[in-house]
C-alpha cells in the first residue's frame, strides 16, 4: 500500500499497519488518460501536472489540504497509489480495497457533477442534484460507500454539504441500502447475500468484469483477476467464492428478466449479474445460516445436502420447490412472513435446473413432503444448453397410469422405488437418459384388510445412448403377482396382473408408458 505525505505530496510505501489516512472517493473522468496515474504523479513535475492535468491533481492536492486539517499526515487516492501496468499489483489491490477503505479515518467524496458552493443550502433542488449523481450509479463506489468509519460528501467546489450521517436517510432513499447499514447500528455483513446484492443492481462498471470485482469486499472473498473472461464468467466466480465462505442461500433468491426466462426454459441456479436481484432488497434470512442446507460447488453443479425441513418440496405441477431458508421482509396475509424458494425440475439422476427463473416462489409451512436426498443443482445453463435439456425426459419409463390404476382398483400404494436418485415423483416417471440397459424396480404394499405386497419391474433392453430410435419393444415389465388376500380376503381370486408399453410423447420427447392391466378379468 503506497500512501500520500499531505505535506510533500510525495509517495511512501506503507508498513503494516499503516499510519492513519484519510482516503479519497470519486468517479473517473470518462477519458481514464485525464487521471494522473502512479508513474506520472512520481516523475512529473506536479506543477506541470497541475497544468496538464488540472482536475485529477485538484482531486489529489484536496483531498491532502482536508486531511492535514484533520491533523493527518498520510492520504490514499486510486489513481496515483496504485500501479496499474502491474496485473499482479492491481489484483492486490483489487483485493484488498474493502479493507484499505474500511482502515481509513475519513472517506472524502467528491461529487464533480454537484453544483454547489459555501452558500448552497441542502434545498429540494441540492437535494435532487444530489441523488442524480453519477456517483450513486458507479460499481465501485458502493464498497467507498459502505466500507469506512466515517464519510463526508463534498459537491464539485469542495465545499463540505453533509456526512453519511446527517445525508443518511437521503442516502438510503437513493441507494437502498439500510440506515442501519449505514449508520453503524449493523454492519453490513449482518445483511442477507441477496439484500447485498440488491445494493449493487443498477450500479455500472467500466469494464464488465468489475461488476464482480467490486463486489469482493462486500462479501467478504477473495479471488484472482482475469481480464477478458467477461462480466457473466466472473461474476459466476464472485457466486462460488460467496459459496465457499457462507451457507446463505438467499444468494439464489433472484429473478431473471421476464423477456430472457421466456426465450429460455431452464437455467442454473447462480445469477448471470447483479441486476438480477433488483428485487431482493427485502429478503432476510429466517436463522443463522449455519442451520441450512449445506452447499458445495462440484464439477457436477452444485451439491446440496438438505437439512431436515429444508429438502426439496413436491408441489403441484411437475416442479419441485427449494427451500432458501429466507423470507420477504414484509409480513403477508395472516400475520406471516412468506418464505421463499426457488422452482426446480428433475434432468437426470438426482440432477435439478431451474425453471421460471423470473420468479421467486412462496415456501408456506407443510408446503409438502420434503425430498431430502442430496441433490444437484446446475450452476449455469446457457441457451443451447436449454434447448438440449428438452431432451432429458426422452427414454422416460412412465409410471402414472399404472400407479393409478394399481392404487384406485387394487389398493396398491407405492412403497419404495429403485434407483430413487432417477425417480421424479412429481412427474412420476424414471428417468433414463445416460444409462445403458436401464432397469427400474418399484415396490408396491396393500396395507388393512387383505394387506399383501407386489413390485413392478421394467428393463429397457435397447440400447438409446446414443440417440437411437425407441419402440415399444424396447421395454420388458414384469409384476411380481400379489398372493391371496390375508384375513378373509379383499378379493375371491388374486388378479393376474401384466403390463402393457406403448411408446408416447411427453413435452414432445419419446417416452414409455406403462399400463397395467388384469387378464384374469379379461378371461371371465
Amino acid at each position: 500500500m503506497r500512501l500520500i505525505n499531505t505535506t510533500t505530496l510525495t509517495l511512501t510505501t506503507a508498513p503494516s499497519p499503516p499510519p492513519p489516512y484519510a482516503i479519497l472517493s470519486h468517479t473517473w473522468s470518462p477519458d481514464p488518460a485525464a487521471e494522473i496515474t502512479l508513474a506520472q504523479f512520481t516523475n512529473v513535475p506536479h506543477a506541470a501536472l497541475a497544468q496538464t492535468h488540472a482536475a485529477s491533481f485538484s482531486k489529489i492536492a484536496e483531498t491532502c489540504r482536508l486531511a492535514r486539517q484533520r491533523r493527518l499526515d498520510w492520504a490514499w487516492v486510486d489513481t496515483c497509489c496504485i500501479d496499474k501496468e502491474s496485473s499482479a499489483e492491481l489484483s492486490e489491490a483489487i483485493n484488498s480495497m474493502w479493507g484499505w477503505y474500511r482502515g481509513a479515518a475519513v472517506c472524502f467524496v467528491v461529487l464533480e457533477d454537484w453544483e454547489g458552493g459555501a452558500e448552497y443550502r441542502m434545498d429540494a433542488d441540492a437535494r435532487a442534484g444530489f441523488r442524480r449523481c453519477r456517483w450513486f450509479t458507479r460499481g465501485w463506489t458502493l464498497q467507498e460507500l459502505i466500507a469506512p468509519g466515517e464519510v463526508e460528501f463534498y459537491d464539485r467546489t469542495w465545499a463540505l454539504r453533509g456526512d453519511r450521517v446527517s445525508l443518511g436517510p437521503l442516502v438510503s432513499d437513493i441507494t437502498g441500502i439500510p440506515m442501519a447499514a449505514l449508520s453503524g447500528r449493523a454492519e453490513a455483513e449482518t445483511q442477507s447475500v441477496a439484500e447485498r446484492m440488491s445494493w449493487a443492481a443498477a450500479r455500472v462498471t467500466t469494464r464488465a468484469e468489475d461488476g464482480a470485482y467490486c463486489l469482493l469486499g462486500l462479501f467478504g472473498v477473495g479471488m484472482p483477476l482475469l481480464y477478458g473472461e467477461g462480466g457473466e464468467r466472473a461474476f459466476v466466480r464472485l457466486q462460488e467464492e460467496i459459496l465457499r465462505e457462507s451457507n446463505d442461500m438467499s444468494l439464489f433468491a433472484w429473478r431473471a428478466d421476464e423477456e430472457a426466462a421466456a426465450a429460455q426454459t431452464h437455467w442454473g441456479v447462480l445469477a448471470p449479474s447483479a441486476k438480477e436481484f433488483a428485487g431482493s432488497g427485502g429478503i432476510k434470512g429466517w436463522a443463522d445460516p449455519m442451520d441450512g442446507n449445506e452447499c458445495a460447488v462440484t464439477s457436477k453443479g452444485l451439491r446440496v445436502t438438505p437439512m431436515p425441513g429444508c429438502g426439496l418440496r413436491a408441489v403441484s405441477g411437475e416442479t419441485y420447490v427449494m427451500d432458501l431458508k429466507c423470507h420477504h421482509r414484509r409480513v403477508g396475509m395472516g400475520g406471516l412472513r412468506e418464505g421463499v424458494g426457488i422452482k426446480l425440475r428433475q434432468v437426470g439422476c438426482d440432477v435439478y435446473v431451474r425453471v421460471n427463473a423470473h420468479k421467486l416462489f412462496k415456501t408456506p409451512p407443510r408446503a409438502g413432503q420434503d425430498k431430502m436426498r442430496v441433490f444437484y443443482v446446475g450452476k449455469t445453463v446457457t441457451p443451447l444448453r436449454s434447448l438440449a435439456l428438452r431432451e432429458s425426459v426422452r427414454g422416460a419409463v412412465v409410471l402414472s397410469r399404472a400407479l393409478k390404476v394399481l392404487g384406485e382398483e387394487w389398493g396398491f400404494a407405492a412403497a419404495t422405488f429403485d434407483p430413487e436418485g432417477h425417480w421424479d415423483g412429481q412427474r412420476s416417471l424414471f428417468l433414463t437418459r445416460g444409462v445403458r440397459h436401464f432397469m427400474c424396480r418399484v415396490r408396491l404394499a396393500r396395507e388393512g384388510l387383505g394387506a399383501t405386497r407386489m413390485a413392478l419391474e421394467c428393463r429397457v433392453v435397447g440400447d438409446h445412448t446414443f440417440g437411437d430410435a425407441l419402440g415399444a419393444a424396447d421395454v420388458e415389465v414384469t409384476l411380481e403377482q400379489p398372493g391371496s388376500a390375508s384375513r378373509g380376503g379383499a378379493w375371491k381370486a388374486p388378479p393376474r396382473l401384466v403390463g402393457r408399453v406403448t411408446l408416447e410423447r411427453l413435452d414432445t420427447q419419446p417416452v414409455y408408458f406403462v399400463d397395467v392391466v388384469d387378464e384374469s378379468a379379461q378371461r371371465r
